[in-house]
C-alpha cells in the first residue's frame, strides 16, 4: 500500500506570517496535532504542532501570541515523505523520529497532503483485517525457511481464506505468527494446525 492511498488530502495549512494565536485556536477547533506552514511562493516552509504553541502560550503573554508570526517558531526542517512512497516509510520515519504528523509532496515536491499517528492506525486496521468478522490465531513456528509457507499450505487445505497474517520475532529460533481468518468457526484449523505439528498459542474471535 502507497502512502498516497491512506494519507490526509485537502491539507489545512497556514501561512508563515499567520499569528501564533490564529494557528493555536485553529488547532484546538480542529483538533489538529499540527499544521504545515505553507506559502504560495516559496511551497512548504514548515510545520507548527499544537506542543510548539501551548508551551509559546504558557511562557509569554497574550500580546507575544496575536503579535507573532507562525515562521518565528516553526520547525523550518522539515521531514517529509513522497506519496508513492510504501506506507512502512511514514510509520518508519514517524516512529524513529517520534512525531505525529509527516508533510506528503509529489516528486517536484508540492505539498499534496499528510500522514498522521490517524491514518497509521486507519491503515493497520485495514492491513489487519480488522474490520471483518473472524478468528485470530497466534501459533509458534521455528524461525526457518519454509514455515510460513507450511502454515498457509494447511490453512489452504482447510478450505479457510486468510484475512492477514504477521510475524513477531521472540527470539532468534522462534516466530509468533498471528493469522486473521476469514471464519467464525476456527476449530478445524486450529487442529488441522496443531496436527501438522504446529504450537498453538491463542485463540479468539474478531468482531467488527
Amino acid at each position: 500500500m502507497f502512502i498516497k492511498s491512506i494519507m490526509t488530502k485537502n491539507t489545512v495549512t497556514v501561512s508563515p506570517e499567520t499569528s501564533l494565536a490564529e494557528t493555536l485556536a485553529l488547532l484546538r477547533n480542529q483538533d489538529f496535532e499540527g499544521v504545515p506552514v505553507y506559502d504560495k511562493s516559496q511551497g512548504l516552509c514548515g510545520v507548527i504542532t499544537i506542543w510548539d504553541l501551548l508551551l509559546a502560550a504558557a511562557d509569554s503573554e497574550p500580546s507575544y501570541m496575536e503579535g507573532t508570526p507562525v515562521k518565528e517558531l516553526m520547525t523550518a526542517s522539515v521531514v517529509t515523505v513522497e506519496d508513492e512512497e510504501i506506507v512502512e516509510e511514514a510509520a518508519y520515519i514517524m516512529h524513529k523520529l517520534d512525531i505525529n504528523l509527516l508533510p506528503v509532496v509529489d516528486r517536484v515536491g508540492n505539498l499534496v497532503g499528510i500522514v498522521t499517528e490517524a491514518d497509521l492506525f486507519g491503515c493497520f486496521v485495514s492491513m489487519l483485517g480488522l474490520t471483518e468478522k473472524g478468528t485470530r490465531v497466534t501459533l509458534q513456528v521455528p524461525n526457518k525457511v519454509g514455515q510460513l509457507a507450511a502454515v498457509t499450505a494447511v490453512i489452504r487445505n482447510a478450505n479457510v481464506s486468510i484475512a492477514s497474517l504477521a510475524t513477531f520475532e521472540t527470539d532468534k529460533s522462534i516466530l509468533d505468527v498471528v493469522v486473521r481468518l476469514k471464519t467464525i468457526d476456527a476449530k478445524p484449523v486450529v487442529e488441522a494446525l496443531r496436527n501438522a505439528g504446529f504450537r498453538v498459542i491463542h485463540v479468539s474471535q474478531i468482531w467488527e
